[in-house]
């Protein structure tokens, strides 16, 4: 997705992301989801004292509504889908159904509350998160030793929206002769992506940023490569987080980046689904038999090649029987020559009929869309 990012605070101090989880789950050109998970650390006054809430601006564009997913993530076997290392969770007497209180063990990595969140679309790129601190005092955190170094506090929240397909989003997709292809453009601390800053806002400092883009098993990155982490086959275990009824075989990529601080960062990300998995009828039966992995390059030249063909074709198709009439059998070749010249003009015109189709149903499509965005708005 194209994600940029800005996380706000009104707060008078600075806070830290100390990590930012970004899931985008692709089911479908009409079905595509982002999982956004943040673990704040928060000076305990701070935490306790203020109506903690954030803006989060993307150009990954809301669809519809957005859900908040405290209660999957009270969920021990999906805890340990997410995070893949040990823990201990505990509700330590804080209103249980709002509060969830998670450890890690062995990495030293820290602990945070599991808090649920009231999620406020403000608009198609701006997400309210309010933090939702019932049942939380000084005395039940220090009881149960929830307070970190420093009197700090780890807050984490997830939720999830549908992104919606706009060419004002960083996520394109887009439909050439012989494949689908989608570029992600991921921005983190981006100001020019702001396009209503709010001047009494601060970035908040990332300090680690987990991005996974979950594709079809047909879809293959081509650009972006040289900085994930890795790729895995997505275990079945997550139907049960995901909530989708997908058989198809699904890779994880994954890519991090630490340290950010408040800095801009970028990663363009490039993926394409190749003709051989496409529905049929979108191309294929037009080019496929040159090559399933042509290029722009070769479709260009052929295009012309096959527009040259058949127009010379047509300005010798009345000269053709006395082209004919200077080779032997003159007369056998005639008529066997121009009932072949005209299949070939034929198959030729009805290729031509089938590109210009498909290029005016792509159009339609794209003239549809535009209107039903604007009614919408």
């Amino acid at each position: 997705m194209l994600l940029s990012f800005r996380i706000q605070s009104e707060f008078n101090q600075r806070l830290d992301a100390k990590e930012f989880h970004i899931n985008l789950w692709f089911f479908g050109q009409e079905s595509i989801y982002l999982d956004v998970g943040l673990w704040f650390e928060i000076e305990l006054r701070t935490f306790l004292d203020n109506n903690v809430s954030f803006d989060l601006i993307t150009p990954f564009l809301v669809d519809d509504e957005i859900k908040d997913l405290h209660e999957k993530m009270c969920n021990d076997s999906i805890l340990r889908l997410l995070h893949n290392e040990e823990f201990k969770t505990s509700t330590g007497g804080i209103a249980p159904d709002l509060i969830h209180h998670l450890s890690f063990t062995d990495s030293g990595r820290g602990s945070f509350l599991i808090l649920k969140s009231v999620l406020t679309k403000i608009n198609e790129s701006v997400i309210k998160i309010d933090l939702i601190k019932e049942g939380i005092d000084e005395q039940k955190l220090q009881n149960y030793n929830f307070i970190g170094e420093q009197d700090k506090i780890g807050v984490y929240t997830r939720f999830r929206y549908q992104v919606k397909s706009s060419n004002d989003s960083n996520l394109n997709l887009s439909s050439v002769v012989l494949h689908e292809k989608m570029l992600v453009d991921l921005r983190i601390n981006d100001i020019r992506s702001d396009a209503t800053p709010n001047p009494t806002a601060q970035i908040v400092n990332v300090n680690k940023m987990m991005f996974f883009v979950i594709l079809p098993i047909s879809y293959e990155i081509t650009e972006g490569t040289q900085f994930r982490k890795y790729v895995r086959i997505l275990e079945a275990k997550w139907k049960e987080y995901i909530e989708f009824n997908v058989e198809d075989k699904f890779l994880v990529h994954y890519w991090r980046r630490d340290d950010i601080g408040n800095d801009s960062y970028n990663l363009l990300i490039s993926a394409r689904k190749e003709i051989e998995e496409l529905t049929f009828g979108k191309y294929q039966n037009i080019l496929a038999f040159l090559s399933t992995r042509i290029d722009k390059v070769i479709q260009f030249f052929y295009l012309h090649i096959l527009l040259t063909l058949f127009v010379f074709l047509l300005l010798i198709y009345d000269k053709l029987p006395s082209i004919i009439s200077y080779f032997p059998f003159a007369d056998y070749i005639i008529n066997y020559a121009l009932l072949v010249f005209k299949i070939v003009i034929g198959i030729v015109s009805v290729g031509f009929a089938l590109i210009a189709g498909n290029a005016l149903w792509d159009l339609i499509k794209f003239i549809v869309k535009k209107v039903q965005s604007r009614v919408k708005s």
